[in-house]
């Protein structure tokens, strides 16, 4: 009898710790289409900060709707389209961010990014490589044609600090808008099922722990 309660003891505790360490990291998914995307993570929200700044102001960051703010490594300037970036695709006529001057542009996130969406476009009239890294390695790359060719270039399932945003040399630049951030997501909560594991493995300690010696 003692060596059977001992034997629990060692599971429940074992599995408790095991509950609580931190989790690993759940692999990123890259998406090249906004509606594959917006099925994945369910709930979104754009990113309007861009449209209180003035056009051809340049600016090294900018916030996303959950208060996390990403950092850009070259300033980037505003541009609307038709108004400083003459066109895009799909029908979108808001702002973007755009550069001449660089072919690689790193924003790093203040706290880990579970989703985001957006679309890319070279700056010249023709056909480019533009390429999406992540901190983790996981790339994304895709042939956009500069003359009202944007495309879609996001992730979800991941946490990620980090994204490196690339064009290929004669592109003249490149320029990236049309955000959106996945909402309502947080990998690092713990699934229902393991809660309910947890909160039996605690019941079994107080259980053997409240009965008397025989």
């Amino acid at each position: 009898m003692k060596c059977f309660k001992n034997a629990v003891l060692f599971v429940a505790l074992l599995m408790t710790m095991t509950l609580l360490s931190p989790g690993q990291a759940q692999a990123v998914t890259l998406y090249s289409s906004s509606a594959s995307w917006q099925s994945a993570v369910g709930s979104y929200n754009a990113i309007t900060s861009l449209n209180a700044i003035t056009n051809s102001t340049n600016i090294s960051s900018f916030a996303l709707p959950s208060g996390t703010t990403a950092s850009l490594s070259q300033a980037m300037t505003v541009y609307s389209i038709g108004d400083g970036w003459a066109t895009w695709s799909g029908g979108y006529t808001g702002k973007v961010l755009g550069t001449t001057n660089y072919f690689s542009i790193v924003s790093t996130f203040s706290s880990p990014v579970y989703g985001f969406g957006f679309e890319m476009e070279p700056n010249n009239y023709q056909d480019y490589l533009l390429t999406l890294t992540l901190n983790d390695g996981s790339t994304l790359s895709q042939t956009v044609n500069g003359n009202a060719g944007a495309k879609f270039f996001g992730w979800a399932d991941g946490s990620v600090t980090s994204m490196t945003l690339s064009a290929a040399s004669g592109s003249g630049g490149f320029a990236f808008g049309n955000m959106f951030e996945a909402g309502g997501q947080s990998p690092a909560i713990p699934e229902p099922a393991s809660l309910s594991l947890l909160g039996l493995g605690l019941f079994g300690l107080l259980r053997f722990g409240k009965r008397k010696k025989l």
